[in-house]
């Protein structure tokens, strides 16, 4: 008997449908790839936030520039003021203390600035409206913001740097400054351990600083 041609059917293979494209095969350099891009994203938006906080926050800033803060006791404006020759008033500087920040430190006791308390002890004081015998004014000039002091022998303010001039209510009376001392707003705080036929009273002034070269006070942001 001839022999047997009867061959097992062999299966047939569509090239075109089995064949996977060669960008659809994952690739482990690909993965790695984007696995590294990834990382770089993350490090990048990390590092930035940093950079973020620096440009939002520039430079150190108080913690409440608006609010009032205890910077004498009226007591002490009588006893070391410097006694104005013309007038009889009382000048004195006082520094402005508070709490700095920035973006990753805090600053604690640091100068804000410095004010000019002239006091007038001839004036009957209202302590719930003290503006009529107490007076504050910031020691920056508003020509450039050098800093104001007192010429006890002229008795008027002065600024050495460009020869500003003012006398003791902040009023320009020589020199380039464009308008008078920038005056800060003040109150009176009873001081309850001070005897009652004898008060005394903590000053409290709501410091803030102001544009120079301008014709009027425009508060900085």
């Amino acid at each position: 008997m001839p022999e047997s041609t009867h061959h097992s059917p062999m299966a047939i293979v569509n090239p075109q449908a089995d064949a996977v494209p060669a960008e659809a095969k994952p690739s482990r350099r690909g993965f790695m790839r984007w696995a590294l891009r990834a990382l770089q994203a993350i490090i990048g938006a990390v590092l930035g936030v940093p950079a973020v906080c620096y440009l939002s926050q520039s430079g150190p800033r108080a913690s409440g520039r608006r609010e009032f803060r205890r910077v004498a006791r009226l007591s002490e404006i009588v006893e070391r003021g410097m006694l104005s020759p013309n007038t009889g008033k009382r000048v004195y500087e006082v520094p402005v203390w508070d709490t700095l920040r920035d973006a990753w430190t805090i600053f604690p006791n640091e100068i804000l600035g410095r004010v000019w308390l002239v006091f007038d002890p001839q004036v009957p004081l209202d302590p719930k409206r003290p503006e009529s015998a107490l007076t504050a004014f910031t020691s920056a000039c508003p020509h450039l913001g050098c800093s104001v002091r007192y010429a006890l022998d002229a008795d008027q303010f002065v600024c050495p740097c460009h020869a500003g001039v003012f006398d003791l209510s902040g009023d320009v009376v020589d020199g380039p400054p464009p308008r008078p001392m920038d005056r800060l707003a003040v109150r009176l705080v009873r001081d309850q351990a001070s005897p009652p036929n004898r008060p005394d009273y903590f000053v409290e002034v709501r410091f803030q600083e102001f544009l120079p070269e301008q014709p009027t006070p425009i508060p900085k942001t």
